[in-house]
């Protein structure tokens, strides 16, 4: 399964695409607590997708969120 997340630095308006491939037996609901609750839903991960290196990727909530969450070209979650 092919996962686009589109995330967003509400500070600075930054913008990134991060591209994942995923196994074909996750289920959807899996992907979108990865995003929301799971290890993609703190702001050091998300930095690191945005191409900020691991060092300066501070943790916390809030900051970067995910604009839009495709699976296989289906949106499946917005402002994440």
């Amino acid at each position: 399964m092919k996962i686009k997340a589109y995330l967003r630095n509400k500070k600075t308006g930054e913008t990134a695409k991060h591209n994942a491939t995923y196994s074909d037996d996750d289920k959807i609901e899996d992907i979108i607590f990865f995003w929301t609750e799971g290890n993609y839903s703190c702001d050091c991960n998300r930095r690191i997708f945005m191409g900020i290196d691991y060092d300066e990727a501070e943790c916390g909530d809030g900051e970067i969120i995910v604009d839009k969450l495709f699976a296989n070209g289906k949106l499946i979650a917005e402002a994440i």
